[in-house]
């Protein structure tokens, strides 16, 4: 198992994630790991950490590139969600100001 499997692994136990399917390509687990840091950059964003500190309550449902629906859709589909992930979590910052 490379290091970018083992980080997957280690999120998805910390997130409490349902277990990933092992990637039957190198492509999968290219998919999976630009997901996973996409998730990444919004955790590490102002607006997330703002929201998280002061609101858990109200955080947007994050995606999981784990689920079978998730793991399946395209990429500008993929790009969709977590696009709109963000934009609520920075109306919900912006709202909390």
């Amino acid at each position: 198992m490379d290091s970018m499997a083992q980080v997957f692994t280690l999120k998805a136990t910390l997130w409490h994630l349902p277990p990933a399917p092992q990637a039957s390509t190198d492509h999968d687990l290219r998919k999976l790991t630009h997901r996973m840091r996409a998730i990444d950059s919004v955790h590490n964003s102002l607006s997330y950490r703002i929201c998280a500190a002061q609101t858990p309550q109200l955080l947007p449902a994050e995606p999981c590139p784990t689920l079978p629906h998730q793991r399946m859709m395209s990429k500008r589909e993929w790009e969709k969600i977590v696009q709109k992930w963000r934009i609520d979590l920075r109306d919900l910052a912006a709202s909390l100001d």
